[in-house]
């Protein structure tokens, strides 16, 4: 049976490790050069599709509007719109995942709080006075407490990047903050065309 293993956040030689490896591997800190690159292909993509499909969607409705009586072939159409719902798929599966990674910081934080709150608490206990204790004993108490207020001023500096972290660094879709309202945007506009191209089914049909 597996068991989780926590990091003991009580040392700061933890939370320094802790917090430069967060640096390193969180949101949009990963590797980034790549996620701009990858960013602006999506843009460029999702651009090319939507106009494609909006164009086949609408041309016999211009083409009527000017009085020709051309129609374009229904295979036509079922491609144009199966290409465009296929494409857009992984998009919305990106926002949604991007969405839940943007939802981490809020998670640090209130872990180190937690910790924060456990450190000062355990720094406060050991600042009561003791009678009868052996000196080295009050030695090893002093240095505890020492370190505990040492972890408790680092969580505390880490804890304030990861929140700026994520209000000016959040992950992107389309250069957007990943948001489900990214994700009813794409969505209405798959359907305003998925209702031109069903409208222009009925009618060939």
């Amino acid at each position: 049976m597996s068991h989780e293993i926590l990091l003991d956040m009580r040392w700061h030689a933890n939370v320094t490790a802790w917090a430069a490896i967060w640096r390193v591997l969180h949101g949009t800190a990963f590797m980034p050069s790549v996620q701009i690159k990858f960013q602006l292909y999506c843009c460029i993509c999702t651009s090319v599709f939507f106009v494609s499909s909006a164009i086949d969607s609408f041309a016999e409705t211009i083409l009527s509007s000017l009085g020709s009586s051309a129609t374009l072939p229904v295979h036509f159409k079922i491609t144009s719109l199966v290409r465009l719902i296929l494409f857009t798929l992984p998009i919305v599966a990106q926002t949604l995942l991007a969405f839940v990674i943007n939802l981490y910081p809020a998670a640090y934080s209130r872990a180190l709080n937690h910790a924060i709150v456990s450190a000062t608490a355990s720094a406060a206990a050991l600042r009561l006075p003791s009678c009868g204790v052996p000196l080295e004993q009050l030695d090893a108490r002093d240095l505890l407490r020492s370190q505990l207020e040492t972890s408790c001023a680092l969580m505390s500096a880490v804890k304030d990047e990861v929140e700026s972290s994520a209000d000016v660094e959040p992950m992107r879709v389309l250069f957007l903050k990943a948001k489900p309202e990214v994700v009813s945007i794409l969505t209405s506009g798959i359907l305003v065309i998925v209702a031109v191209q069903l409208r222009g089914l009925n009618a060939v049909i």
